[in-house]
């Protein structure tokens, strides 16, 4: 490794442990977590603080006769990553900082089914909107866009949306084009990637369950599914890996919209809860909640369950995390999808599963999004601090 690759390597290492861990670290700390010497520490911090990354904390006692030590913490309103999620009814955007703070959170309603370019136009305007009222000389890392469904390689295509009635959809191209028209300065907008709404999710999850295995099932325009084994996504060949709203429980069952007879979400997703309690169109998905009655929460989280058992007993999983509107509602459906499991998991008997909801609530897909759009940043900071030079940093703007 050349010494600028191996300094670009030590340097991504202590933004990610100082950003990542939850309690605060010294110098000291960093070095033991990481395994570099001290004065490489020190050299490597200097260049953080120097770049605006990261800030010294107050001096901190540890109660014995040792010296206080200095935290070091990931620096407010300097940098952050936009993150945007496109359902069926609405799209919504939040700005969130190496701190971890909610710069800015916005969402708009309208119907996005089969009008991706509507959707691009609406989520063009909502970056061209946050980025005007960020804070004065905050940069955006990154920009990621939550899309239910399957992405290309490149992360740029949505490659099938059934929820969404898109196939084929260069999105992010769509988006950039929407978002630099409105904006007097498009050079300081990173270009868009788009991601599976669910394995973002399963990244906000990851904060508070780095290197656990689970299953999470989110309900969103549809339903998706995420693997993490080890603290690490499990993709598949095809993209695929978890899409568990498209599991068969009867093949003579109702038809879904994916074609099919019989899937989850046939069953179990934010249109079948609407058709069977009979809730108008114009009730938006996160107010599904409120809207429907027992007996159809009760017989949609039995569904919920057998899916997950067989989930469970192929993967060997014991923990599984409910987000998105199967989240809001976890209280009403918690008993009749633990019934469900009891019933049909195979390791049930012998060991109790864990079931839980989002940290994140109603959040967890653009918190997700948001980490994934600061990768850029702490993958490589050497790269993202000399291209950022290059450009001015953000100032308030007019609207073209």
């Amino acid at each position: 490794m050349q010494p600028t690759d191996l300094r670009s390597h030590n340097l991504a290492r202590v933004l990610t442990a100082i950003v990542r861990t939850p309690e605060p670290l010294s110098r000291a700390g960093i070095a033991a977590a990481t395994g570099l010497t001290k004065p490489t520490i020190s050299k490597l911090v200097e260049t953080l603080i120097d770049e605006k990354l990261i800030i010294e904390g107050p001096l901190q006692r540890t109660g014995g006769s040792g010296r206080p030590t200095t935290p070091l913490l990931p620096a407010p309103k300097t940098v952050c990553g936009l993150g945007i999620q496109v359902s069926a009814d609405h799209a919504a955007i939040l700005a969130r900082d190496l701190a971890g703070e909610t710069l800015i959170t916005h969402k708009e309603y309208g119907t996005n089914h089969g009008r991706p370019d509507r959707a691009a136009e609406l989520v063009g305007q909502l970056i061209s909107d946050a980025h005007s009222a960020l804070p004065e000389g905050c940069t955006i890392a990154g920009i990621t866009i939550a899309v239910p469904g399957r992405m290309s390689a490149d992360r740029t295509k949505v490659v099938s949306s059934p929820g969404l009635d898109w196939a084929d959809i260069d999105f992010a191209s769509m988006v950039h084009t929407a978002a630099i028209r409105k904006v007097t300065a498009p050079a300081a907008l990173p270009s868009p990637l788009l991601g599976n709404d669910t394995r973002l999710v399963a990244r906000s999850e990851l904060i508070s369950r780095a290197e656990e295995s689970f299953l999470l099932v989110h309900g969103e325009t549809g339903i998706g599914g995420t693997i993490v084994l080890n603290g690490e996504i499990l993709h598949g060949d095809l993209g695929w890996a978890g899409e568990i709203g498209h599991t068969t429980l009867d093949p003579h069952g109702p038809r879904c919209q994916c074609g099919r007879r019989g899937c989850l979400e046939a069953f179990a997703s934010a249109w079948a809860l609407r058709e069977a309690a009979h809730v108008p169109e114009h009730v938006h998905i996160d107010e599904l909640a409120h809207r429907i009655d027992g007996a159809v929460l009760e017989k949609a989280g039995l569904w919920l369950g057998v899916a997950i058992s067989s989930a469970l007993t192929l993967l060997d999983l014991q923990t599984v995390i409910l987000s998105g509107y199967f989240g809001e509602l976890f209280d009403a459906i918690e008993t009749p999808v633990r019934r469900a499991m009891d019933a049909h998991c195979l390791s049930a008997p012998s060991a109790p599963i864990t079931l839980a909801k989002s940290a994140f609530a109603g959040d967890s897909t653009l918190v997700g999004a948001t980490q994934y759009a600061l990768l850029p940043l702490l993958n490589d900071p050497v790269s993202w601090i000399e291209r950022d030079r290059s450009r001015a940093v953000h100032t308030p703007l007019e609207r073209a």
